[in-house]
């Protein structure tokens, strides 16, 4: 009867192929071949270990001895075929994104550690390789391609073509192809400041010197836009007619400040309506001239000249013919 004894790989009859097959990931040897009617004890099969044997003996029947070492659960050896082994211990193997060992009894797969991914599941390595890439995460390269952390998390893949690096924004949440901003050459009003679109498409830089103000910066259509020359200067009084005018902050128009008794009496230097001089129709005697209120009322303007200061009466609107009479004293009452 045999003993149990070293294990034996490789048994192989004289004269027969050996034929590969796989078992989970493990690929052995396997030999067929007949078992003469002097036949083998169970004991001696588990001795000869590494050796697939099939026979017609009934008293034998089919049995197998997997490949390799005996693992724990043959331990009884001569008791019965071993047939339990299921794995070479420390043979690494992937079962999706769990990295697993082969026990020391070969009978089961041991968790070693769960991987970021399928993909990073390495099992010749017997390592889960570190992620290229974090879920989600975008990039742009230099021609302005947008890319993605693919779902095993090994590389980037494609999402779309932007027109250059400048459109591509891989920004967390805002990943996309930018469109484009402005057409070259395009104009328009950013408060008083005029602007015109780069070359790039990417924006907008100020055409100097900007306009007045704000409201002086017209646009006059899509990508259309130019300053208007100014009316005044903003705090500026300028009188127009008799009204007093402040020009606005925008320099693009007037405050009536006053409307003055005539134009005359509008001071810019004083930044006021001037006060009458004279009422319209009022006169006075200047030596023998008489004169009467100007139409602006900012003086009396000489009427005629009497000649004598006794024919110029402030009453008529000429000279008298002869000097007014004395006006008769009223006499006093008689005390009674």
């Amino acid at each position: 009867m045999f003993t149990r004894g070293p294990t034996h790989r490789g048994v192989r009859r004289s004269g027969a192929a050996p034929r590969r097959r796989c078992d989970g990931r493990r690929c052995h040897g396997r030999l067929r071949f007949a078992i003469v009617a002097a036949g083998l004890s169970s004991g001696c099969l588990q001795a000869l270990g590494g050796v697939e044997i099939v026979g017609d003996d009934p008293a034998i029947g089919t049995r197998r001895v997997i490949l390799g070492e005996v693992p724990a659960s043959c331990a009884d050896a001569g008791v019965g075929p071993c047939s339990q082994g299921r794995c070479v211990p420390d043979q690494f193997r992937c079962d999706g994104d769990l990295l697993e060992i082969c026990g020391a009894s070969g009978k089961a797969w041991e968790l070693l550690e769960q991987c970021g991914s399928v993909g990073l599941c390495d099992a010749p390595a017997g390592v889960c390789q570190p992620p290229a890439c974090d879920v989600r995460e975008h990039q742009c390269t230099e021609t302005g391609e947008l890319l993605v952390c693919n779902a095993e998390r090994t590389d980037f893949e494609h999402v779309a073509q932007c027109a250059s690096l400048a459109f591509c924004n891989a920004v967390r949440g805002q990943e996309r192809c930018e469109a484009t901003v402005c057409d070259a050459g395009a104009r328009r009003c950013n408060g008083a400041q005029l602007e015109e679109c780069r070359q790039d498409l990417m924006g907008y830089s100020p055409v100097l010197p900007a306009c007045t103000s704000a409201a002086l910066c017209r646009t006059d259509g899509p990508g259309q836009a130019h300053c208007e020359p100014p009316t005044c200067t903003a705090g500026q009084y300028a009188c127009d007619g008799r009204e007093l005018r402040l020009c606005n902050e925008s320099s693009n128009g007037w405050y009536v400040m006053d409307r003055c008794t005539s134009a005359p009496l509008c001071n810019v230097l004083s930044k006021r309506c001037d006060p009458v001089v004279c009422q319209l129709g009022e006169q006075q005697c200047q030596g023998s001239v008489l004169k009467r209120c100007n139409a602006d009322q900012t003086d009396y303007a000489p009427v005629v000249d009497c000649l004598n200061p006794l024919l110029c009466d402030t009453r008529v609107m000429t000279c008298l013919t002869m000097p007014a009479a004395t006006p008769m004293p009223t006499p006093a009452p008689t005390p009674r």
